[in-house]
C-alpha cells in the first residue's frame, strides 16, 4: 500500500508541473545533506569494529561519475 501511495505521489507532482519525470541519481540524498551521511558511515565503519578519523580534504577532486 505504501508504496502505490508513493507512485502516486510522484505521478500527481510530475502532471500537476508539467515536466518529465528525472530519476534521481544514486548519490543524490548524500549530495543534500553530506554531514549526516558522513556521520551515518563513520557510525556503520565504527559498529563493525573500525577506528575511524576523518581527515578533511584540502582540494575537490575531479569526477569521473556523471
Amino acid at each position: 500500500m505504501a508504496v502505490a501511495h508513493s507512485i502516486l505521489v510522484i505521478a500527481y507532482h510530475v502532471i500537476e508541473r508539467r515536466e518529465p519525470y528525472r530519476k534521481l541519481k544514486a548519490n543524490y540524498f548524500d549530495k543534500q545533506r553530506p554531514e549526516a551521511t558522513t556521520k551515518r558511515l563513520v557510525k556503520r565503519l565504527e559498529q563493525l569494529g573500525h577506528q575511524v578519523t576523518l581527515i578533511p580534504q584540502t582540494f575537490t577532486p575531479a569526477s569521473n561519475c556523471t
